[in-house]
């Protein structure tokens, strides 16, 4: 096969910039922000985003992309598909930024397009290593590898967002937290929580108390009073086993919560969580970076559990379409 490219090969970018194009406009019709996930206070609005049609239509769509450009590995020489997926994935991201993301996405823009060219010398090196199940393992090892650099451009893009404005997000992020604990079925949970704690704490102090030498022996004891306050001890005891108890223990809890709404505002509440954890600091201080792994652990949860399977299943998929409908005129050009 020669090494120049003609008119008929060219052509293969196409279905690159349309696929680009068609996740990127759904990315945007989502109303997705990789950024105000940091401060995102009601998770029913998180899942209304990712279980959008829109956002479910991305996901599905992203991995095509890969799929279409490890396919072409097969049936083409390495110099010219990397000058195709290069040249149209640049070209389609060029275009899916001015259309649909904006340029604020460059960084991870650039990230997309070195993991492709990484992928295609994977794609090779697999075609030529692998000696069974061949195309799925491609894809699986080529995909990675793009998806990783996908990875490490959004933590770069989070860190490099976050750092100049950190104490803003950091703030936003400190209020969020602050009406998602506020949240009345959260609220419920967190003060059942506290309740069950709160009565573990009781009868342990109460155990230690009554389990003691010095309480046996008052036991013994014919005074009245000795006798009353045995009494009064074990009436305790069974009285903070009961579920009536436990509900006014939780009642108290929710009406404090809720003085505490009303009487403090964030700041306060986050000062108090300042001084009663020391590590807190070094999460004032270092918050861009904790935001980025964070946003980037979501990023390959969904990768590796989503995204990956359908690049491999995709990648077959073109496979069979690229040997049956393309291979003859990819041979004769």
């Amino acid at each position: 096969m020669p090494p120049s490219l003609n008119s008929k090969k060219l052509f293969l970018g196409i279905p690159i910039i349309a696929s680009i194009l068609l996740w990127s406009y759904f990315l945007k019709a989502s109303g997705f922000s990789l950024l105000e996930f940091l401060t995102i206070a009601d998770l029913s609005q998180a899942l209304q985003v990712l279980l959008s049609f829109n956002f479910i239509l991305f996901v599905l769509l992203f991995p095509m992309t890969y799929a279409i450009i490890f396919s072409m590995a097969s049936f083409i020489e390495k110099k010219e598909l990397r000058i195709i997926a290069t040249a149209s994935s640049i070209l389609g991201l060029i275009a899916a930024m001015f259309l649909f993301l904006g340029t604020s996405m460059t960084i991870i823009g650039v990230f997309y397009v070195i993991g492709l060219f990484l992928a295609i010398e994977t794609a090779y090196i697999k075609l030529e290593e692998l000696k069974k199940f061949v195309i799925p393992r491609m894809n699986s090892d080529a995909g990675r590898t793009a998806l990783l650099l996908v990875g490490i451009g959004v933590f770069a893009f989070t860190a490099l967002s976050v750092l100049p404005e950190q104490e803003k997000y950091l703030n936003e992020t400190e209020k969020s937290l602050a009406k998602l604990v506020s949240d009345e079925s959260l609220g419920t949970g967190l003060s059942e929580s506290l309740a069950d704690i709160y009565i573990q704490t009781q009868k342990q102090q109460l155990e230690e108390l009554t389990s003691s030498s010095q309480y046996t022996d008052l036991k013994t004891v014919s005074d009245p009073k000795a006798q009353n306050l045995v009494l009064y001890m074990e009436t305790i005891k069974q009285q903070i086993s009961s579920p009536a108890y436990k509900e006014q223990v939780k009642t108290q809890i929710i009406q404090s919560q809720g003085k505490l709404s009303q009487e403090q505002n964030v700041e306060q509440v986050f000062e108090r969580v300042r001084k009663s954890l020391p590590f807190y600091s070094f999460v004032e201080e270092y918050f861009w970076l904790i935001a980025a792994f964070i946003l980037t652990s979501f990023y390959f949860l969904i990768a590796n559990t989503i995204v990956l399977w359908l690049a491999i299943i995709y990648g077959t998929i073109f496979h069979q379409i690229f040997s049956h409908a393309f291979k003859s005129t990819l041979a004769g050009s």
